[in-house]
Order: C-alpha cells, then sequence, then structure tokens
C-alpha cells in the first residue's frame, strides 16, 4: 500500500546512538588479499539520528559518516556501506560471511526516501509517499552483503559490494544492527565469469598517473596480486588535430615535450580516418599498443572533431571515447577537448595553457584565493541549499591554504560581483546551482560576461556544478567561453 504525506518536513532533535569508543560509521580491516578471496571485516560504530515530522508524525533520519542511503522512493531511508575492492582478471565472484555479530533493538519509525531525482525537481514540493514494506512485518533491506558485477579501469579489474548494518522492521518497530561482520569475497568457480579482463600481455606495473586513483578506489590495493611499482615516466599523450590546426597546436606539443611527456599527433582525418568509429578505433589501437595512451587531447569544436553519444541519454560525450578496456563504462584515459572554431583560437588558448603551466608567479596573493557562486535552491537529505554546500566547499579551501574565498550569493552577488572578484585574480571559481547552456541562473552570470573580464592571464581553475553548460554542440557554450577569452598580456 502506499500513501501520500504531507510535503512539510522538519528537523528537532538529533543525537548518535555508539556501539564502540570511536565516532560513528564503519571500520574497515582487510585481513588477507590473495588471487582467490578477500576476507575484510566490517566494525559497525554506530549511526546518527534527526527527529522529523512527517504528517504530524515524528520519524528518524538516519546517517553514519562514510555511508550513504538506500534511495528507494517509498522505502526506508537507511545507511549503507559501499566500496569497491580490486579482484582477479578472471574471477566468477562470490561473497560468504563468515562471522557476524549483531542485535535487535527498538526503534522509531524511519523516514522514506523520496528517491533520485535531478536538479530541475524542487524535492519539498516532492511528497514523501510510504511503500507496502511499511506495513510488513519483514526487514529492510533483506540482504546483509551485495555485490556488484566486475569493471575494469585501465590496470585493474575490481567490483563493488554494498554492506547493509541496519535492517529495519517498520511492523515490529525493530532494527538489525550488525555491529561486526567478516565476509570472504571469493572466486566461485562454479559461476560463469563476467566482465573479465583479456590482457594483451601480463600486466607488471601501473599507470602512474592512476596508482592514486587506485589507492583511493580499492580496499586491498597494494595488497598480494594486486602489488605493483607504478610506472615513473608520464603517461604518452595523444593529440588529434584537424589539418587546419596543426600549425596552431605545434607550441603547445614542444611544451609537452620539453616537459618529457611522449608526444603523438595524428591528423585528423588524414591519419586517423573519418568519423567517430574511426577516431574511436585510432584510439582503441594506441591504448592496446606497447606503452599505450594515457591523455588524449581532441582539438576542435564538434564540427571539426566529432564526438560520440552517450549510452543511457545519447548526450553528447567525449569520455565514451575512452572506455577501452572491458564491456563497463569506467574510463580507461584521460581526455579533453581544446574546444576552438578556428585557428587563431587554438593557438590563445595553446600559449595560455603552457603560460598557466610555466610562467608561475611565486608569492603571488591570486594563488590563494577563490570565489564561490550559490544560491537558495535546496535539495538532499538533510536538504542544503547551495549557498550552504558553497560554504562547506569555502571551509575545506580555507583549511587548506587559501587566504580568502570569496561568498558571492544573493542578494549581494551579481554579475559585477563576478567581474570585480575575477579581475582582482582568483585561482579557483567553484559554481553550485542550475545552468542554462550560456549562464549561471544564480546571478545571470552568462558567455557575453566572460569576454567583458579584464583579469589579464588570471583565468581561475572553474568546477561548474549545474547542468547544460558544457554542451560543446552549442555554438558556444558558457565552458568554451572561459576557455577561448581573455588575453595574455
Amino acid at each position: 500500500m502506499k500513501f501520500k504525506g504531507l510535503l512539510f518536513l522538519i528537523l528537532f532533535l538529533a543525537g548518535s546512538i555508539c556501539f564502540g569508543q570511536t565516532r560513528s560509521g564503519m571500520s574497515v580491516n582487510v585481513l588477507s588479499s590473495t588471487s582467490e578471496s578477500i576476507r575484510l571485516e566490517f566494525v559497525f560504530n554506530g549511526y546518527d539520528q534527526q527527529e522529523v515530522k512527517i504528517n504530524g508524525e515524528n520519524y528518524l533520519y538516519l546517517s553514519a559518516p562514510g555511508l550513504v542511503w538506500m534511495m528507494e522512493k517509498g522505502k526506508p531511508q537507511i545507511p549503507v556501506y559501499k566500496n569497491s575492492i580490486t579482484i582477479s582478471d578472471n574471477a566468477a565472484m562470490n561473497f560468504r560471511i563468515l562471522s557476524e555479530e549483531s542485535d535487535i533493538i527498538n526503534t522509531g519509525k524511519i523516514m522514506p526516501s523520496k528517491g533520485h531525482m535531478t536538479r530541475d525537481i524542487d524535492i519539498n514540493m516532492v511528497p514523501f509517499t510510504f511503500d507496502r514494506i511499511y506495513s510488513s512485518d519483514e526487514y529492510y533491506p533483506s540482504n546483509t552483503v551485495s555485490i556488484d558485477d566486475p569493471y575494469i579501469i585501465r590496470d585493474l579489474r575490481g567490483m563493488t559490494f554494498e554492506i547493509n548494518p541496519l535492517q529495519y522492521n517498520a511492523a515490529q518497530g525493530k532494527m538489525k544492527v550488525y555491529k561486526k561482520l567478516v565476509v570472504e569475497f571469493y572466486n566461485d568457480r562454479s559461476k560463469q565469469a563476467v566482465n573479465v579482463y583479456n590482457r594483451l600481455s601480463p600486466l607488471t606495473q601501473v599507470s602512474g598517473e592512476f596508482a592514486p586513483i587506485y589507492r583511493e578506489m580499492f580496499l586491498n590495493y597494494g595488497m598480494g596480486q594486486s602489488r605493483y611499482d607504478s610506472i615513473p615516466e608520464p603517461g604518452k599523450v595523444l593529440f588529434i588535430c584537424p589539418t587546419a590546426y596543426m600549425t596552431a597546436i605545434q607550441p603547445l606539443v614542444a611544451w609537452k615535450q620539453q616537459r618529457g611527456m611522449n608526444v603523438t599527433v595524428a591528423e585528423y582525418p588524414t591519419a586517423t580516418g573519418s568519423g567517430n568509429t574511426a577516431i574511436k578505433t585510432y584510439i582503441q589501437n594506441m591504448y592496446n599498443s606497447a606503452g599505450s595512451v594515457t591523455y588524449i587531447i581532441l582539438v576542435g569544436d564538434v564540427a571539426d572533431i566529432p564526438t560520440l553519444s552517450g549510452t543511457y541519454e545519447q548526450a553528447p560525450s567525449d569520455p565514451c571515447y575512452v572506455k577501452l578496456a572491458g564491456t563497463d563504462s569506467y574510463p580507461d584515459a584521460f581526455i579533453s577537448r581544446i574546444s576552438c572554431q578556428n585557428a587563431a583560437s587554438v593557438s590563445y588558448v595553446c600559449q595560455k595553457f603552457i603560460r598557466f603551466e610555466r610562467d608561475i608567479e611565486l608569492g603571488a596573493a591570486w594563488y590563494n584565493k577563490g570565489a564561490g557562486i550559490g544560491g537558495p535552491d535546496a535539495g538532499g537529505s538533510p536538504s542544503y541549499t547551495d549557498s550552504a554546500r558553497m560554504n562547506f566547499i569555502r571551509d575545506t579551501l580555507l583549511a587548506n591554504g587559501f587566504t580568502s574565498v570569496d561568498k558571492i550569493y544573493p542578494p549581494g552577488g551579481t554579475i559585477q560581483t563576478i567581474l570585480n572578484s575575477l579581475n582582482e585574480g582568483r585561482y579557483v571559481l567553484d559554481y553550485i546551482g542550475h545552468g542554462s547552456g550560456t549562464s549561471w541562473s544564480n546571478t545571470g552570470f552568462s558567455t557575453t560576461n566572460v569576454y567583458q573580464l579584464n583579469n589579464g592571464w588570471k583565468e581561475p581553475f572553474i568546477v561548474d556544478v549545474a547542468c547544460l553548460n558544457g554542451n560543446f554542440t552549442l555554438n558556444e557554450c558558457l565552458e568554451e567561453a572561459w576557455l577561448r577569452a581573455g588575453v595574455l598580456s
């Protein structure tokens, strides 16, 4: 049975339920890691809870550091632990619980999730619904452990798993809490392996650029069968460049080579063949060859170098060019695009890149300054406004070497505020909010305003968390304007 609840939700009481000496959340210990199995110990230290009002009744919002939520609409919003391990190239993975320590405790009613939604939907206008699980005498989620299909990311094959330390029975008002679990993820030889890594040559070293990603990504990286040295030399760079822009990119190519990088320039379509399929084949062949390729730089707009389409939404997607190993959607190389429409623009952008990397002003104050743009739109659980989320980023920057980070928020944040801030020089510019493709909804700052800046070559590194503004199939999206604008003086 499903029924709708009021939109109104108020947080009014908070607390923590802890089971150990440390703060709430999950602690994980790698007990062993071999080519055949990985044994992990999970210690659940507790969770935080806040009381909320839905339809005038009290419900609990649960959270725990390092855990995410079950986001199934109408079902209890329960924290879950997700992570990844690296596994053997051809293992058919399964799991078994070797030991567990659990309790069943009394609990208040757990609030339901509103599910996943896009940013153009106001979450506060979406009603709560209650799935039949709220009237059933059963625990949710029903599984304690689950695993996903393996994936490949460049050098390694990995697998994501999920641990559910909390299971809620709404009918009984009970919560099953797994305080400790020991789980073995193993190669089940009775199963058929999926997304096997068919290597062209044995793995002896991993990419130096990807090694830090592996360390963050895999709990057991560097242990047992995943203990590899990283390649000390920088990875190969591939420029794919139309004939008309070959001369314009030569200074950037020479700069990369001067930095010790192995650079290949493939003229399009003379060397690569014509069309996106030919480009993908060219990249794939180079990836499969000795030494592989790590960086791909496409030169020109989509009229010059075509793109590919994404799998799910058919959106324009250069990253689809770097799905090079396995049947998954994980990228296996880095890709970027110098999205310019003429040789003069390409030449300017290349000079800007060189100057940004080479001509560092030691001690210049602007390197330690940033700016953040946020607005009143709110979302998520708990619900934070974009400006509140920007404050989190601001606090992080200030705690890590930045001396100031401008708060460009409404009503005081305007187009002129942004121009004034950037004209003084800001190393980082962050935005959270809606985008139109050519502008930011917060402040209305647009492609036209980008060209009004007078900040010399002190242009910021921009993180734009908005829809559409990177749509490089437009004549000029906002991000292309940032790339193309500016002067070198």
